[in-house]
């Protein structure tokens, strides 16, 4: 994974994926850790592991989004995630993360590859609550301008 090698170079504090972290990085439900609950997320999403995210969710998770203003249920996040991903490669660098105990701030580029186009960067905010072990709710902020010829290929995104 690109991801995965571009960022590790600046981990802190034991983050897999690095850039700048701040608050708590100890917190655990259960054995794992808040980050390894977001790093899990990232992973799944990167591999289109859609059996690893439907486990990460929570039964109840919300999803909202700011450019349609509406809220996903799990199913229909999984099902966004999965027609984006079957049209392009989907990599995560990571800027910013910050832990305030159960909710996640994380900053990030996602570098999108299409067959046959450039590449494709798009920057993001998540706010992610975590909520024993699972996600239970997402904010996504996108510029979904630089999405388009994704949103082009995929009805219902």
């Amino acid at each position: 994974m690109i991801f995965s090698a571009v960022v590790q170079e600046t981990c802190q504090e034991g983050c897999r994926f690095g850039g700048v972290q701040t608050g708590n990085r100890v917190r655990e439900e259960d054995g794992v850790t808040i980050d390894m609950v977001v790093d899990r997320f990232f992973e799944a999403v990167e591999r289109g592991d859609w059996g690893t995210l439907d486990a990460l969710y929570a039964d109840d998770l919300s999803v909202w989004h700011n450019f349609s203003d509406e809220v996903q249920t799990k199913e229909e996040n999984i099902a966004s995630l999965r027609r984006s991903r079957a049209v392009a490669a989907w990599n995560y660098v990571v800027a910013e993360r910050i832990v305030i105990g159960d909710r996640v701030i994380q900053r990030h580029a996602a570098r999108i590859q299409i067959e046959g186009h450039p590449e494709l960067l798009c920057h993001a905010v998540l706010f992610i609550t975590v909520r024993e072990g699972q996600i239970a709710h997402i904010d996504e902020y996108l510029d979904t301008a630089a999405i388009q010829p994704i949103r082009a290929r995929t009805p219902n995104n």
